[in-house]
């Protein structure tokens, strides 16, 4: 499954995370582990938005966007007490962006620039990059089966509401 537009990528991976953000298993029973991930510092847009902003400003391809969410859920199965939130959502989606641009895209990502658009500072995003890295035992490799299972997964998403 191919997406006809970047963008159709990005929205889903929006919509991806705000499912994960209002799932029933984040409803937490049990204290969950504060990480490097978790900040005070909550933009005032919503995911949407900023995922919206960072699409504007920084070249990523379809590919980017459903790395980072593979990403991100790979930390959220490694580690059982460990939920996204609205104060580790920026983050995650930030450090998630990041590894999976500097894997993906041949041109070299500009920190400074890219740290502007996203709101932190470049010290702020190497370190969430660490955490995220941390959280996924770093594993950055995706089985090709596991990839396709994600691009139909962001597909059926994409072409709902």
């Amino acid at each position: 499954m191919q997406f006809d537009k970047e963008s159709e990528m990005h929205v889903a991976f929006s919509k991806l995370l705000v499912g994960l953000l209002n799932s029933k298993d984040n409803s937490h029973s049990i204290v969950p582990t504060r990480t490097k991930l978790d900040s005070s510092k909550i933009p005032r847009m919503s995911i949407q938005d900023y995922i919206g902003r960072i699409h504007k400003h920084v070249k990523c391809s379809s590919a980017c966007y459903l790395l980072a969410f593979i990403l991100i859920e790979r930390a959220l199965r490694y580690n059982r007490c460990w939920f996204l939130t609205s104060s580790n959502v920026y983050s995650a989606v930030t450090a998630s962006l990041t590894l999976a641009i500097k894997l993906l895209e041949d041109d070299e990502l500009d920190m400074k620039r890219y740290a502007r658009v996203v709101g932190y500072e470049c010290e702020e995003v190497a370190a969430m990059e660490g955490e995220l890295l941390k959280l996924i035992n770093y594993e950055l490799f995706v089985r090709e089966e596991e990839y396709k299972r994600y691009t139909i997964k962001a597909s059926v998403i994409s072409n709902s509401n």
